[in-house]
């Protein structure tokens, strides 16, 4: 019974990740966006 928590800890915490991943690549195409519009 241990290994399907622990597939899903790994599951969320793939999710996260992503998720923070996604964030930041959002923030950056952003930041660049303005600053090309800037110049």
């Amino acid at each position: 019974m241990v290994a399907p928590v622990r597939l899903m800890a790994l599951a969320y915490l793939h999710v996260i990740c992503a998720l923070i991943a996604a964030d930041k690549g959002a923030t950056l195409l952003v930041f660049r966006h303005r600053s090309s519009y800037s110049s």
